[in-house]
This record gives structure tokens, sequence and C-alpha cells, in this order.
């Protein structure tokens, strides 16, 4: 009986200390085959009350994964599905980012119809904390991973050509943030889109990921609505 006790002791030590290692083998639901990376979540995110002026900026951005306190990087690792998390299989990258920030860039280009009206760059959520520039001019920042956000980028766009978003993205997991998002999106993902209104998709225990980004253009003094 002493034998087996050690033995079964020995044995559980073994699998403690068993390094933990990824599964290759994922489990997809059926939709996840219908995912088109060139036309990733393309619906409005607010199907009650569509704009009519507006692009989504879902799809592949640049990634990079710094340490904490590290300066922006001047090269990217590779490319992001947004709006998965990092760590999904979706995402194209599958990786864990414990600790570290999240560096996402990408370039669009604004309608010319959009001349002369106010632009502005839509999240429908990102987890938890996240800065972001445009054309290397810092547009704001926002905390807490449960609610939309939207920044007036107008003044900081080229006249015309390609225009460039950089975001930071940080999650430090263990914090003040509330508990209850960590079990439901921790980098929100979703759309980042040049005007118009977000969405969370589902519940997911990853690391952030711009929510529904988009951009829209603003007419004359009617007020955005998230």
């Amino acid at each position: 009986m002493l034998r087996l006790l050690v033995t079964l002791a020995l044995c559980t030590l073994v699998l403690q200390l068993a390094p933990v290692t990824a599964q290759h083998q994922q489990l997809l639901t059926p939709w996840a085959a219908d995912v088109d990376p060139e036309n990733v979540l393309p619906e409005y995110p607010r199907p009650q009350l569509v704009r009519a002026d507006w692009f989504n900026l879902n799809g592949w951005w640049d990634y990079a994964l710094t340490r904490m306190n590290d300066p922006a990087p001047t090269e990217f690792e590779g490319q992001i599905l947004v709006p998965f998390p990092i760590e999904s299989y979706l995402s194209g990258v599958q990786r864990r980012a414990d600790f570290k920030h999240i560096w996402y860039q990408r370039a669009f280009t604004v309608p010319e119809s959009w001349t002369g009206e106010r632009v502005l760059l839509h999240f429908g959520a990102v987890d938890w904390r996240v800065t972001a520039w445009v054309n290397g001019i810092e547009i704001g920042n926002h905390i807490g991973g449960y609610d939309a956000f939207t920044f007036d980028i107008t003044d900081a766009l080229h006249p015309s050509g390609e225009q460039h978003i950089l975001l930071d993205v940080f999650d430090p997991i263990e914090g003040t943030q509330p508990a209850a998002n960590r079990s439901s999106v921790r980098m929100a993902s979703g759309t980042p889109h040049l005007l118009g209104s977000g969405k969370q998709y589902g519940s997911n225990p990853c690391r952030p990921s711009p929510s529904t980004p988009c951009i829209w253009k603003r007419t004359s003094t009617r007020a955005c609505c998230a």
C-alpha cells in the first residue's frame, strides 16, 4: 500500500511539473469556416440604426507585442485578424500576451465624398486600456472593457491619401478592473470602424482586440450615437 501511495504521489508530481503545451487540434464551430478574412463580420454593428456613410475596419492589422514601459515598436511581428483576440484560432496568431502591450497598426483611406465632414473613429469595445494615434498624432485613450467609445480624428487626417492608425492595448488581467470582465471579453473582440457603432461578439476569455472598429462621417452638428 505504501509503495502504491508513493507511486501515485510521484505520478501526481510529474503531471504537475509537466509543461503545458498548446493543442494543435482546434475545436471549431460550423461558422468558423465561414469567416472570410477579406470581409470579416461586415454587417453594421447596430442594425436598428444603420448609417449611410461608414466603413468597417475589421480585417488584417499589423501587430507586435512589447513589455511594459517599452516604446512603440519600429517593426511589427506579423498580422492579426481583427476583431478576434490574439489567443484565438481565428485571429491567425494564437499567442498569449500576458502582461504585455499589444500594438495594432493599419492604413485606411477616407472616401473623397467625405471631404469637409468630421470623421469619427469608433470602437465597440477594447479591453482594457487603449491609446490611439492617427498619423502619429495621439487622438485619445480609453479605459474599460465594457463600453463603446469614439474619437473625432478629423484634425489628425492628411488632406488625401493613406491614413495610419496605431493602437496600444494593455490588459493587466490582475488589477482593479471588474472581475466579471475577465470572464467575458478580455480583449473585447470587436470591429473598429470609421463612423459606426460597435458590439461585442459573444464571450471570449482571451486578450484584448479592438471590438468593432469603424469610421463614419458626422454631418453638420448631428450627434454621434454609440
